[in-house]
């Protein structure tokens, strides 16, 4: 699964990193815990096929069912977006980025975040959809693709977020690209890259949103 994760670098290195440009002019701070249902940050190709990073809600939920009320989908797993149906479509056209510098999963209810060891930020797996308001204007939702947990992810829970490689960002964004050039990014990602930490409890609020929260968990001397 991917329970939140962070977006807590700035905004020009964010687009820095994944050479992006935004796809209109927002402000956004630094985020320390966003959980599903809340706007994050997201890569994606504009129809001239430019890397484009824009606020979306992190929940198709009715996006896909064109209902108000949908059910939650913040996370899905692989086996299903390469099956068939709507999924599967959003596979073929609409796979993006989220840009996050760790992603966080529990374990008897204490967090721990997950982060490369040699790359500050990473690029989650997801796909995109697009629903029209009534006045015509659009809104934008995604959701996190899920895989099994690699030998370090499954010490805390048997899925992690895909996270594609840095080399095959631009292959997964290519819309162009057929399902059998990019299937090889749904694996889990190599253990070795990755390290995790146990981080404050204050993180299990959604309500908390401040720099301790990334920082590793330290017992207090009594």
């Amino acid at each position: 699964m991917c329970g939140r994760f962070s977006q807590a670098k700035e905004l020009k290195e964010i687009l820095k990193r994944f050479h992006a440009e935004l796809a209109e002019e927002i402000v956004v701070k630094p985020r320390y815990n966003i959980p599903p249902s809340q706007p994050a940050l997201v890569v994606y190709l504009d129809d001239d096929g430019r890397r484009k990073l824009r606020l979306m809600k992190w929940d198709l939920g009715g996006s896909w069912t064109h209902k108000s009320n949908g059910s939650p989908v913040n996370n899905l797993r692989a086996e299903t977006v390469l099956g068939r149906g709507f999924f599967n479509k959003l596979l073929q056209k609409t796979r993006c980025l989220v840009p996050v510098d760790g992603y966080n999963e529990w374990k008897d209810k204490a967090p721990y975040r997950f982060v490369l060891k040699d790359d500050d930020q990473m690029g989650l797996g997801g796909v995109y959809n697009t629903k029209m308001r009534p006045d015509g204007q659009p809104e934008y939702y995604f959701a996190v693709i899920t895989t099994d947990a690699n030998e370090v992810a499954k010490k805390i829970h048997h899925r992690q977020p895909v996270i594609i490689p840095k080399t095959k960002e631009t292959l997964w964004l290519n819309r162009s690209a057929r399902q059998y050039n990019y299937v090889d990014c749904l694996a889990p990602s190599p253990a070795a890259d990755m390290s995790y930490y146990a981080v404050s409890p204050l993180l299990n609020s959604t309500k908390n949103d401040t720099p301790e929260l990334i920082e590793p968990l330290r017992e207090v001397a009594s």
